[in-house]
């Protein structure tokens, strides 16, 4: 065999690793992976994207190879949170659980060695724009697995006399997709091929949704099928919509109107512009008094938006109001104007009383837990990965009183955890770690919005999703902190490629 039939077959294995990653998105949970760690967030996509680091992304490197330059915080943040944890020897914390501090850094970075994996291989691998191509279009293929899962799930619900094709559809889907959640067998919310309903709300907040809805903005598609004037990811949006509202999310809700906020405002900027240049053009007042015209226009289309937003809010708040208990609840007893001022002062027993009573009681004492660690450890934390530790001796008399929270305490096997990336980020890598992070999140900032003046539309399309995203994580942040969930790496990779891959364009235009 000659060396150029050696290296085409290296090259098509590689694809195939890649296309098998970006396809097993979904699955963060894989039963074999659990198997053998034990863990929960166990994505499949791990394995093939480790064995294309090793066989590509490392000769890659030694052959002198180059990664994006907003890698840079990153690294900084990783020295420090490794010199943090060297420090963390020194302290002296409660060891719960047969668990040492030596086990737990291990586990640790095992996990945050996991969501590095993705996030090297996103920002070395696509380059080209035929690579980017490929790349959504992999990712979009594999939305259909979540797509099928959740239809299936819907139509076999739908039928009373389908509970024995329903089990066997559990007992498949658990075997071979995901790991059983407790309550699966009652669980009406879609949770697509992940271990619960706000996992799946969120791989679609930090990807899908980001990468649709700004292919949809830009009129891009991967693909050149197109059914009239709508293109694949035209069609596949409102049908995730649909599967995220029916997984019944609050704080991903949350990010996902932000983000819709965000996106309306570009497209009423974008509307002004146009409205404004056909009246200039028609009219001498429109082209004397652009201001003004401005002005008149944007009140115009922000009475609209507010309108369409007070109309669309109300009707979708009495729908859920109706098919999920936990938003009756806040229509059944709304904060009080006294609650609400001292809610506006952070009055903590009333952010308890609030929680309680709109149940989400226990991830507020997981974030007041995190919040007195921080305090009590401002600068450096306590370490990444040993929150658990400090975690007895903070704890509220509110979450003692919950069932919970005292599982977690005693009777579970796992270490507690703070439930948020950007209180677990203060809690243990304090002030110097978060603010490590915050300066690496900006510069993603920076790069996704330069990306977005590219002359290729793909990479346009992949700047603007990766600001979508890391809008979207801003509030996705308080609702998960396992370094390993991949969506968060996954985006920021693909912004780090997309910024490398805009700037050699304009090193290219330069010449």
């Amino acid at each position: 065999m000659n060396s150029q039939s050696l290296t085409k077959g290296w090259n098509i294995a590689f694809e195939v690793l890649w296309a098998a990653a970006l396809i097993g998105l979904p699955l963060t949970s894989f039963p074999p992976f659990y198997a053998l760690t034990g863990a929960l967030v166990t994505p499949f996509s791990a394995l093939p994207l480790a064995l294309l680091m090793a066989a590509w992304l490392l000769p890659y490197l030694l052959r002198g190879g180059r990664l994006p330059a907003e890698i840079r915080p990153l690294t900084a943040f990783l020295a420090a949170a490794v010199l943090i944890n060297a420090l963390a020897f020194f302290a002296s914390p409660m060891l719960i659980k047969d668990k040492t501090l030596l086990s737990q850094f291990m586990r640790t970075y095992l996990t945050l060695g996991i969501g590095l994996i993705f996030f090297f291989s996103f920002a070395a691998w696509p380059r080209t724009s035929a690579q980017f191509r490929k790349t959504m279009q992999w990712i979009t293929l594999g939305s259909l697995l979540w797509t099928a899962a959740n239809l299936t799930h819907y139509l076999l619900q739908i039928k009373i006399d389908s509970w024995p094709m329903f089990k066997a559809y559990l007992d498949f889907r658990e075997t071979f997709f995901t790991v059983a959640h407790p309550f699966v067998e009652n669980q009406t919310r879609f949770y697509g091929l992940t271990y619960e309903p706000s996992w799946f709300n969120h791989q679609l907040n930090l990807l899908y949704l980001p990468l649709w809805l700004a292919a949809a903005y830009q009129r891009s598609s991967a693909f050149r099928f197109r059914l009239w004037i709508f293109s694949v990811e035209d069609l596949l949006l409102p049908l995730a919509l649909w599967q995220f509202i029916m997984a019944s999310p609050r704080i991903g809700l949350a990010a996902l109107l932000l983000v819709l906020l965000v996106l309306a405002l570009r497209v009423i900027g974008r509307l002004i512009r146009h409205l404004q240049g056909r009246m200039a053009a028609r009219w001498g007042f429109a082209r004397r008094r652009q201001t003004l015209t401005r002005v008149l226009l944007g009140a115009v289309m922000a009475a609209v938006l507010l309108g369409t937003a007070w109309g669309g809010g109300t009707a979708f708040f009495n729908w859920a109001v109706r098919t999920d208990w936990r938003m009756e609840l806040i229509k059944n007893a709304p904060p009080t104007q006294a609650e609400i001022n001292k809610l506006l002062q952070l009055d903590r027993p009333t952010f308890l009383e609030i929680s309680r009573r709109f149940a989400f009681l226990e991830r507020m004492v997981y974030w007041y837990d995190g919040w007195d660690i921080f305090n009590s450890h401002p600068w450096l934390g306590v370490g990444l990965g040993n929150a658990g530790f400090y975690f007895s001796e903070n704890l509220t008399g509110a979450g003692w009183a919950t069932t919970e929270v005292r599982d977690v305490v005693y009777r579970l096997g796992g270490m507690p955890n703070l439930k948020s990336f950007w209180v677990r980020l203060l809690a243990e890598t304090g002030l110097l770690g978060f603010a490590l992070f915050a300066a690496w999140y900006v510069l993603l900032w920076i790069s996704a919005r330069a990306t977005q003046k590219s002359q290729d539309i793909l990479l346009r399309t992949v700047g603007l999703a990766g600001e979508l995203a890391l809008i979207a994580f801003i509030v996705e942040g308080f609702s998960v902190d396992s370094l390993a969930m991949p969506y968060l790496w996954v985006m920021t990779g693909l912004i780090c490629a997309a910024g490398m891959a805009y700037r050699g364009e304009i090193k290219r235009d330069s010449l």
